[in-house]
């Protein structure tokens, strides 16, 4: 499962629902220990015969539940079955079915079967049954907003704005709302789902396709056959009218579902999925263990995405066409989650979902191994780089476990500890263990809980077998153990004794961390390595020098997950940029960089504009947003914006100029505006906007007609020219109205309305509303204060170079003031 990606921007995918995040008002749930579900009958096989009612949104199913008695006999069975009219149940014999009594409170199904069964006999019941699914009423999570597990996406095809479709999305026990099934994550079961449907659609399910019939009446039924044992929770149906592309990986079909606007940019969103199938395997020494992959995209979807065994269900995020791509396809790395889990989480199931990480932390931690493979270290180390970030500033989430055996919702899993928290751990062990260990240890638990489940203690047993090590400290601290490391790193230099000394403490509350890490010493060019470990309150590691160290760098892999108050110099950090290897070494320098002005620092941050790395290219951009530019740098900035490799590098190099207010540069904005970048076309639209409002009219019109992503936010921003302070109440209560997702990515566009506000009440209930949203997005985006900061800033200036020729000259001295107040 991957949580759901918003609008503009890849981070902030926490934002959908950020109230999952808040502790429960009831805390009941802290003494209500979660363990692994009680097996009293096992499911063996799932066999559906399903019909739709598309008026309704009604699934009428008839299934056959193949279980036994998992150890005890049993004469009676409980299934889970939500919000659904049961019509008829029977244990099926051989001559003929016999009714069963059964009770049914709408979620579950409690059935007597009339005699009894020993483990060893294996009993079949039928039940026919109607799924209304709009009827269910269930909370969502940070991950899946929605659990009612069937949905029809405009079944009376009403609205032309939408495809029909139907789809499935069952994690964590919402397929219980169309098949009556005992649904928990380490129940395991084959499966065949029997599809009657318009004839004009295609569906995809789990396993193979092994028949299609047409029936005369303008339906089709589609026959699928999973004949390997998965999770009742991995089950899916996809129905709708798709463009399917095919690819293969091994003579297996590989296959992509979209929309059929997207067929021919399929491959090129989906294409590198056999290249994931071949890495993944060798890694893992275990080949793609399935009959097929597919990847369907749907509309409305309540997810990012979901790892259905063998038929992953993508959002129509997935979708991008071809001048979406040029700036990169930002789906990739979520394919690459959910192709992981086929391995982690459908190959092995966590046992219960208090031991999510061993499903979600791999997947994440996925996502890096595909960027390494395909766009090299740098590529990996940003992102695991990002992925630790986002973790250590999160709100709440950083006094939780890994491994949780107690939570108010099983929902409450699905957050920043089990995904990012979680890959950053595997990252570490990867380094302490080593690459080649690593993966065997993967291919040992993989092995030995094939189509069955796996939990944290079993992963330790696997590494610890693998290795010969104990490795109990690693998993108590990471996996059972709440937080993360403070630490505080300062340095001295003993020239009678010839010694150099590193002093770090741990500051955090709790429990001390045991740390290994690597510390580099540079006395000239190259470093010498020494492997120290940390585990006290403070701990000082001395090291033999014949000079003061040019730069000693604590944790030089730059895999610690910790907050570090690293207290080197500013010219330790230039040498740090210069000399280490590792990304997150120069990302660091340039952060550092940020905090200062002067010709020094900003002499450092020209000279990174030409760092190999397109994100620290970026990065630099915005950094000097907030800083006074000489000449020099303007030009460089120009050359990146005209000519730069990377279109997100170019888009932001415009931003820049766009904020000098310069109006030399308005033939280079026109001349972008026809870009294939939506991102590069967007910034130069915004600068246009900015230094000739006269100039941007006679442009709209065409631009309008294919306006997405950035560019169709720079068209919404040039339509707020026309907007007065007759307009004040309705903007403000559009975005004040709207979700936090929303707020942000309209909240540049309401910025720069307020540049236009002249009454001052009005023009502070603006900025009042500016401040809220962004204090709520910090949480999740810790660079937030100081974009709004360089936002206000600019309102700001253009408020000074308005108030001398207005009218409202008063009124905009005012607004001065109460800005200078907030800039502080």
């Amino acid at each position: 499962m991957k949580r759901q990606l918003l609008t503009l921007s890849i981070l902030l995918f926490f934002l959908q629902d950020a109230s999952g995040q808040q502790p429960a008002a009831d805390e009941s749930w802290k003494t209500l220990y979660r363990g692994v579900p009680e097996k009293v009958n096992d499911m063996v096989h799932t066999k559906l015969d399903a019909t739709f009612d598309y008026q309704r949104s009604q699934l009428k199913g008839k299934v056959w539940l193949t279980l036994k008695p998992h150890y005890y006999a049993v004469d009676s069975v409980q299934l889970d079955a939500k919000g659904m009219d049961i019509h008829k149940v029977q244990l099926v014999g051989l001559e003929k079915n016999t009714p069963l009594e059964f009770s049914y409170d709408s979620l579950k199904l409690n059935i007597r079967l009339g005699k009894t069964f020993t483990a060893l006999q294996q009993y079949t019941l039928y039940i026919e049954y109607t799924a209304k699914p709009n009827g269910i009423k269930a909370r969502g999570s940070d991950a899946i907003n929605d659990a009612k597990g069937l949905y029809f996406v405009d079944p009376t095809e009403t609205d032309p704005k939408k495809p029909t479709q139907i789809w499935t999305q069952g994690e964590t026990e919402s397929n219980s709302v169309w098949v009556p099934i005992i649904d928990k994550p380490n129940q395991k079961s084959t499966q065949e789902m029997i599809l009657t449907f318009p004839d004009k659609y295609v569906s995809l399910s789990n396993g193979k396709l092994v028949n299609q019939k047409k029936n005369g009446n303008g339906t089709r039924t589609d026959t699928w056959k999973m004949e390997q044992p998965h999770a009742p929770y991995l089950f899916f149906m996809g129905i709708g009218d798709y463009a399917v592309v095919k690819d293969s990986y091994k003579g297996k079909e590989v296959s992509y579902y979209v929309e059929k606007p997207y067929k021919d940019v399929a491959r090129k969103i989906f294409g590198d999925t056999p290249a994931m199938m071949k890495l993944f395997s060798e890694k893992l020494g275990i080949d793609y263990p399935w009959v097929k992959y597919a990847q369907m995209v749907a509309t409305d979807y309540v997810s990012g995405a979901m790892e259905n065994t063998t038929a992953t269900l993508h959002g129509d995020w997935a979708q991008q066409n071809a001048r979406e791509l040029t700036d990169g396809n930002n789906w990739e790395w979520v394919i690459a989650h959910e192709l992981f889990h086929q391995w982690f989480g459908d190959l092995v199931t966590a046992e219960s979902w208090s031991n999510l990480t061993v499903n979600e932390s791999f997947a994440n931690f996925s996502e890096g191994v595909w960027q390494e493979h395909k766009y090299g270290k740098d590529a990996a180390q940003a992102y695991y780089h990002r992925s630790r970030t986002d973790y250590l500033h999160s709100k709440g989430d950083t006094a939780k476990s890994l491994v949780r055996y107690y939570y108010a919702d099983k929902e409450d899993m699905f957050d920043l500890v089990s995904y990012e928290k979680g890959g950053a751990i595997l990252n570490m062990l990867k380094n302490l263990v080593s690459e080649e260990a690593f993966y065997k240890s993967l291919n040992t638990y993989l092995t030995r809980n094939s189509y069955g489940n796996g939990n944290a203690r079993e992963l330790q047993q696997a590494f610890e077998d693998t290795t010969g090590r104990d490795l109990n400290w690693f998993f108590d601290q990471w996996f059972y153990g709440p937080g993360h490391p403070e630490l505080t790193i300062s340095y001295a230099y003993n020239k009678g004794s010839g010694q150099a000394h590193v002093y770090v403490a741990q500051k955090q509350k709790g429990q001390l961390f045991k740390l290994p890490i690597f510390i580099d010493v540079y006395e000239g060019p190259d470093a010498v390595r020494y492997l120290k470990w940390i585990e006290n309150v403070a701990d000082t590691f001395s090291f033999d020098v014949k000079q003061k160290p040019a730069l000693i760098n604590v944790d030089a892999e730059k895999v610690l997950l910790a907050n570090k108050i690293d207290n080197k110099t500013f010219a330790e950090f230039q040498f740090q940029y210069t000399h280490a290897k590792n990304y997150v070494d120069r990302i660091e320098a340039v952060e550092f960089a940020a905090g200062f002005d002067g010709v020094e620092a900003l002499s450092f941050l020209h000279r990174t504009l030409k760092d190999p790395n397109y994100r620290i290219r970026r990065k630099t951009l915005t950094v000097l947003e907030l800083k006074p530019l000489n000449k020099e740098i303007l030009a460089d900035v120009e050359i990146l914006a005209k000519a730069d490799a990377n279109k997100l590098v170019r888009s932001r190099a415009l931003l820049l100029l766009a904020k000098q207010r310069n109006k030399k540069y308005k033939e280079l904005f026109i001349g972008c505006l026809t870009d294939s970048s939506y991102s590069v076309a967007g910034a130069a639209l915004s600068g246009l906007i900015d230094i000739d409002e006269g100039a941007v009219a006679s442009h709209l019109p065409l631009l309008k007609k294919d306006a997405l992503g950035a560019l169709e936010v720079a068209v919404e921003k040039a339509e707020i020219l026309s907007k007065t302070d007759a307009d004040f109440n309705e903007i403000y209560k559009r975005m004040a109205s709207s979700d936090l997702e929303t707020q942000y990515v309209d909240l540049p566009n309401f910025i720069f309305y307020l540049q236009r506000v002249n009454d001052v009440a009005m023009f502070k209930k603006g900025i009042a509303l500016v401040l809220k949203v962004r204090d709520e997005v910090t949480p999740y985006r810790s660079s937030y204060p100081d974009e709004i900061k360089a936002e206000l800033t600019q309102v700001r200036q253009t408020k000074v170079l308005n108030k001398d020729k207005a009218a409202h000259s008063n009124e905009l001295q005012n607004q001065i003031q109460f800005l200078d107040g907030l800039l502080r």
